[in-house]
């Protein structure tokens, strides 16, 4: 009967011991339960605040494109002409528009300057800011028709990121 009161006594604080231990384990389950809704909540709040980032940064992205268009409107790029050493670029371009493109008007400029280094054997391009944007259109439009079938070429400048659009249609 000794044994067996020992025996039950012994199971008895088994069993207590066990139940301490779920207890403990069932408190700590609801913590990290507690705590992971706190955590899903900040996630949720950091994930929406990226996402206002993400859309302010893509207006200002676009925002940016739009002050470079506005910024290089009266430019444009000549292409073919030959380059000189120690040349007034100016002079050149007004030369070019007078007598290849055959406009008789003078054209005024605000910045006239070639782009790139300077490359051996190789005609970098002139880059003209006109004063007039109708002055500018005017070039653009005669260049097609004067242009035809002579190495020379009259573009408009766009930002990279615009071009790369472009390109994509």
């Amino acid at each position: 009967m000794g044994d067996m009161d020992e025996g039950l006594h012994f199971l008895s604080k088994q069993y207590e011991a066990q139940r301490s231990e779920v207890k403990e384990i069932k408190e700590s389950v609801v913590q990290i339960r507690k705590r992971s809704e706190v955590i899903l909540n900040e996630n949720k709040t950091v994930i929406s605040e990226l996402q206002t980032v993400k859309n302010n940064l893509f207006d200002l992205n676009e925002r940016h494109l739009d002050l470079q268009m506005r910024t290089m409107r009266n430019n444009l790029i000549f292409d073919g002409i030959p380059e000189a050493q120690e040349e007034d670029t100016e002079a050149v371009l007004k030369e070019f528009i007078h007598i290849v493109m055959g406009i008789e008007e003078e054209i005024q400029f605000h910045r006239v300057h070639r782009l790139g280094r300077k490359i051996p054997n190789k005609h970098r391009p002139i880059i003209a800011k006109i004063v007039l944007f109708k002055e500018r259109e005017r070039v653009r439009r005669e260049a097609p028709t004067t242009l035809v079938g002579k190495p020379f070429g009259v573009n408009e400048q766009f930002p990279k990121a615009i071009n790369d659009r472009r390109n994509l249609l």
